[in-house]
């Protein structure tokens, strides 16, 4: 694995945040003749760690240099399914525009948006704690914070764009928990639900990535979407391990 060093970056942080030490870190670097010395764009190499890590690098504007999304979910067996390796965009517009941010207003807020979807994960989590589909609630749980991460740099762009990051959709309807569908106690319906859910969700993201002329937007836009897609893929696993296989 490989990483691109950010400003102000050091090798202590950068092994610090791939839960290497830094010695480890030194040897795969031979190429690096004072460890003292990193530059920003450099290219290192990260050392496999045979007992689950080192997890991928999702260094993004807005954390501090060395922070890696990967690293500070509940259980690291989980993230390794969850995560991607392609780090996300920073979060930065090329001009204001209340157009393109109304329009994020609806992956926000509206009925099929992300704060239905993390509010639905987080109920059947918790339904499903304790229970034969453990492994399916820490799914649940593992991409809920996922879809939180995609919730606050949607509303980190809508105030960038120079709206209000408010919990409503672009017609200025609040949310409501009504959008959370409570009766999916079937697994079998759950899974074809959410996977609906993250292929729709996958298809607006992209589908808005088209639209919006600000390349730092839509670059977001097509790796959120990458996330949808990958989500989408996981649930039909659990689908054909919980009820049949899908063609």
């Amino acid at each position: 694995m490989q990483y691109t060093v950010q400003a102000g970056d050091t090798l202590f942080r950068i092994a610090q945040g791939f839960g290497v030490s830094l010695d480890q870190l030194i040897a795969a670097n031979p190429q690096i003749r004072d460890p003292n010395i990193i530059m920003p764009g450099q290219i290192i190499n990260i050392p496999v760690i045979k007992d689950g890590g080192p997890f991928p690098d999702y260094t993004h504007g807005g954390h501090k240099p060395g922070y890696h999304h990967c690293l500070h979910g509940p259980d690291k067996n989980i993230w390794q399914k969850v995560c991607l390796p392609t780090p996300y965009p920073e979060v930065k517009v090329e001009r204001p525009n209340p157009r393109y941010g109304s329009m994020l207003m609806d992956a926000l807020a509206d009925k099929n948006g992300e704060m239905t979807a993390i509010n639905l994960y987080l109920y059947y989590y918790t339904i499903l704690e304790n229970t034969k589909y453990e492994e399916l609630s820490e799914l649940l749980e593992a991409i809920s914070i996922i879809e939180m991460r995609h919730m606050h740099d949607l509303m980190k762009f809508i105030k960038l764009l120079g709206c209000d990051p408010k919990y409503e959709n672009s017609l200025g309807v609040p949310w409501c928990a009504t959008y959370v569908n409570y009766k999916l106690h079937n697994v079998c319906n759950l899974l074809m639900a959410v996977i609906q859910d993250e292929e729709n969700a996958a298809k607006l993201y992209t589908c808005m990535a088209r639209e919006i002329k600000d390349k730092c937007v839509s670059d977001w836009l097509l790796r959120a979407a990458e996330d949808e897609t990958h989500h989408a893929k996981l649930f039909k696993k659990y689908y054909s391990k919980y009820c049949r296989p899908m063609g």
